[in-house]
């Protein structure tokens, strides 16, 4: 096992007393990784995904869906327009074509929440208004 200095020498050529705070830091962490025989890993921090959710819109005979990240909570209206859609309410509705909390072919209003994973289809003819 090598000393502080040691170390200071081989990485900086000078004693460990003439290092500046930060080079120090430095060997200080070289040389306590030295006595556990291994490098400390470092600290990883989790992405937070908590209340973050994917919903896929599509249109019968309109190429491809297009999804979007929402959070929990958010309305149907709400998650379409974030996906960029631009619905005709008055014309078009939502129904459900897959799910994991609706049924496949339930109508959602406009206020209904959207869930993680939801594929709702925009269709002609459907009344989403309330």
């Amino acid at each position: 096992m090598k000393s502080k200095n040691q170390i200071a020498r081989n990485v900086y050529g000078v004693e460990f007393e003439d290092l500046s705070g930060g080079e120090k830091a430095g060997i200080t962490k070289k040389y306590n990784a030295q006595t556990s025989g291994r490098v400390a890993p470092k600290a990883v921090k989790k992405a937070n995904t908590t209340g973050v959710m994917k919903v896929e819109f599509g249109r019968p005979g309109v190429n491809g869906v297009k999804s979007s990240l929402v959070n929990t909570g958010t309305t149907v209206q709400d998650a379409e327009k974030q996906a960029g859609l631009n619905i005709d309410y008055k014309k078009e509705g939502f129904v459900v074509k897959k799910s994991t909390h609706y049924s496949v072919g339930d109508i959602l209003k406009v206020t209904d929440k959207v869930h993680d994973g939801d594929l709702i289809m925009i269709v002609v003819g459907v009344d989403s208004a309330n």
